[in-house]
């Protein structure tokens, strides 16, 4: 794990790699076009919001990983990945708790899961502000008349009844993996070691226990 510059610029890359192992390929959850936007700001040292990419790695393996950072009083939970090839493990969890363990440490007043994680909150009884979104389009624009007849639509056929989701309903239509994706060791033991000699931190199983 780090928050300096380069370490976690190659912890990210490392991510990357790890996303094309997981049904985020399939599913269309990736990172996707904001993949050059994060390269950006974690590589920028004067970036207003500390950022930290965390690998988990399982006998040289990376099979987790992880993005959040600290604004003010308040810890972003921005992505996070696993290998399906290790899915039984529940790596997904660890990544998630451990940003909420970083944010008690630093003594934040508020973690943000943002929307995408709504499953967790949900099996952790957290608290789920409903909020709205609201677009702004110029009359007659083909962005204007998709939102009209998507409106007209939703009264026709009325709106789904809003329920406690309990399950990432995009890991279930990304459906399973064909088979067993491909890994670069190679590359994974290089990114590996310059994560190392640009100062990340490596937590042993002792350590993520405490």
């Amino acid at each position: 794990v780090s928050s300096k510059p380069a370490a976690r610029a190659a912890l990210y890359e490392l991510f990357l790699e790890l996303e094309r192992r997981s049904w985020k390929t399939r599913g269309a959850a990736g990172v996707g076009a904001r993949e050059d936007t994060y390269r950006a700001a974690l590589t920028d040292p004067a970036a207003p919001i500390e950022l930290f990419v965390f690998v988990l790695f399982l006998e040289g393996l990376p099979i987790g990983g992880s993005v959040w950072g600290h604004y003010g009083q308040t810890s972003y939970y921005l992505q996070s990945v696993y290998a399906e090839s290790h899915q039984a493990l529940s790596p997904g969890t660890l990544m998630t708790w451990l940003p909420i363990q970083a944010a008690l440490a630093t003594r934040r007043a508020r973690v943000n899961l943002m929307p995408d994680f709504s499953y967790y909150k949900a099996r952790w009884l957290a608290e789920t502000i409903e909020t709205q979104t609201v677009q702004l389009f110029r009359v007659g624009s083909r962005h204007h008349l998709k939102a009209v007849l998507g409106d007209l639509r939703r009264k026709v056929l009325g709106g789904d009844a809003p329920q406690k989701v309990l399950a990432n309903k995009w890991k279930e239509a990304a459906g399973d993996a064909p088979g067993p994706a491909a890994v670069d060791h190679a590359r994974i033991e290089v990114l590996t070691q310059r994560a190392r000699a640009a100062g990340a931190t490596a937590l042993n199983a002792e350590a993520l226990r405490a």
